[in-house]
This record gives C-alpha cells, sequence and structure tokens, in this order.
C-alpha cells in the first residue's frame, strides 16, 4: 500500500464524494462518519469502488439511510494497522480526542476523526499524529472542501476543487 485516502462530513453529497473517489482511485479510503448516503445513487456508486473502504459511523448518520444505499451500518470506532503504525478511527463526536479512546497508541499512530468538518493536522505533546480532514461538503473555517493523504512517512490535507496541500507533516 502507497497512500491512504481520507474523508468526512460527506453529508450525502454525491458529486462531491464521487469526486473523492476518482483521486482515491485504487487506494484505501478511510471515511470518518457522516456519509449520510440517504439516496440510491450512494448504493451504485457504492458498487462501482474496487477499493478498501474503512467507514465509521458519524452523528448524522441513521439505520435508514444505510438501508437505502445498501451498506452496511458501520460501528462508531475502529482500530486499523498501517504503516506499521496503530490508526483509531471516530466520528468526533463522542471520542474527541486520544485519550478519550481507551486505545493506547505509541508515537507516530494515528487519530483521525471528523465532525468538526475543520480541516486540522498536528502531533501532539505524546507524538500521537491527529488528524481531521475537514469536510467535503459543508466546510468550516478557512479552508475549502478538503481531504487527505497519508503515506508511509507524511500526511496532508488538500483541496477537493484543485488538490492543493493546505497542511503537511513529515514523519
Amino acid at each position: 500500500m502507497e497512500k491512504l485516502f481520507i474523508c468526512s462530513d460527506v453529508h450525502g453529497d454525491y458529486n462531491s464524494f464521487k469526486t473523492f473517489i476518482e483521486k482515491a482511485k485504487n487506494h484505501p479510503i478511510i471515511i470518518c462518519g457522516d456519509l449520510t448516503p440517504y439516496s440510491q445513487s450512494f448504493s451504485y456508486l457504492f458498487s462501482t469502488i474496487n477499493n478498501d473502504i474503512y467507514l465509521v459511523k458519524g452523528n448524522c448518520d441513521n439505520a435508514y439511510d444505510f438501508s437505502i444505499a445498501d451498506i452496511p451500518i458501520p460501528p462508531r470506532i475502529r482500530v486499523e494497522y498501517f504503516f506499521d503504525r496503530t490508526f483509531v478511527i471516530t466520528h468526533g463526536d463522542l471520542i474527541r480526542n486520544p485519550s478519550e479512546s481507551n486505545i493506547t497508541l505509541y508515537n507516530n499512530d494515528f487519530f483521525i476523526s471528523g465532525h468538526t468538518h475543520i480541516a486540522n493536522l498536528f502531533i501532539d505533546n505524546q507524538g500521537i499524529i491527529n488528524l481531521n480532514p475537514g469536510s467535503l461538503s459543508r466546510p468550516r473555517g478557512s479552508f475549502d472542501a478538503s481531504y487527505a493523504i497519508i503515506e508511509s512517512n507524511k500526511a496532508q490535507i488538500k483541496t477537493l476543487s484543485n488538490d492543493k496541500t493546505i497542511l503537511k507533516i513529515n514523519y
């Protein structure tokens, strides 16, 4: 695996999600909740994706939306392993930081969340990389709609419209 693509807070915006999927090509995808796939067009889009998808449920996601889109209801939190690191993935409404996850993370592990719609990327005083990709459809703060890419030695957040890097760290 060369790259991971991360998004959050799609809120049913089919076109923004389709653009993100096209950028991700065949790379694994992490979706940090609030996909709200409330149309059958999401079912079609999901059926065309060849990527591995790691999805968590957000506060705006509900069982009915997922049933319409024929997508299994995701968990609220998940732990995955990429690049020899632990990744805690959650939406961010219930678990807002690594210490609230009750999962031990170490230097250069990742805590990934969404919810705020504000892109953020930093290494905390425990050496944990905190990443919020922002929102594909309803950004807040000073950045446009955004998504993130993680590689073995760097993480970056880019604008959806033109792939301009807005935040980046090397580790």
